[in-house]
């Protein structure tokens, strides 16, 4: 019988052990997953006004309130902007471009929902058009590589703005 005493004790104490675990991993739930969103990038030539914009120049994508990261234009086309807003809030708005003397004419649309893609888009701006407030950006590089069909963001930038604060969300 004093077998028995032991082995009821030992399965209670066993018991009392899974309960204690399983109440105590209740209250560590992980959080909710953050939205995501895939970036839509951009590419195409950069003309302002009659001819390409300068090697150099600065354009940038806006939609809404977000702000991309700034790419430099090269040979007159500008590449590798990557716009993605970080909530499906933004799929369906107007992407506009911006550099130093203003506005594209063109816009595009945030809508990647089936996953990353990219877009060509020549951007025209005007040659004496009115400033958006200028956009004084450096900018060293980045990417979007296609390895066995899967998109991987590569992104390796090293962005300053003399005199103002980094970030990606727009000035109002």
């Amino acid at each position: 019988m004093a077998g028995m005493a032991r082995l009821f004790a030992l399965a209670m104490l066993g018991l009392l052990c899974v309960l204690a675990l399983s109440v105590a991993g209740a209250g560590a739930q992980e959080p909710p997953p953050v939205p995501l969103t895939y970036p839509v990038v951009f590419e195409g030539r950069a003309l302002l006004g009659d001819g390409p914009a300068p090697d150099g120049t600065v354009v940038v994508g806006k939609v809404k309130d977000w702000e991309s990261g700034p790419v430099a234009v090269e040979g007159g086309r500008y590449r590798n902007l990557l716009v993605a807003p970080p909530d499906p809030a933004y799929y369906g708005e107007t992407v506009t471009f911006h550099m130093s003397n203003g506005v594209a004419l063109e816009t595009g649309t945030f809508d990647s929902r089936s996953g990353p893609k990219t877009q060509e888009l020549d951007l025209h701006f005007s040659a004496t058009g009115a400033s958006s407030g200028g956009l004084p950006w450096g900018v060293v590089g980045g990417g979007l590589a296609v390895v066995a069909g899967v998109s991987l963001m590569v992104l390796v930038f090293v962005v300053w703005r003399p005199g103002g604060k980094t970030g990606h969300r727009a000035q109002r």
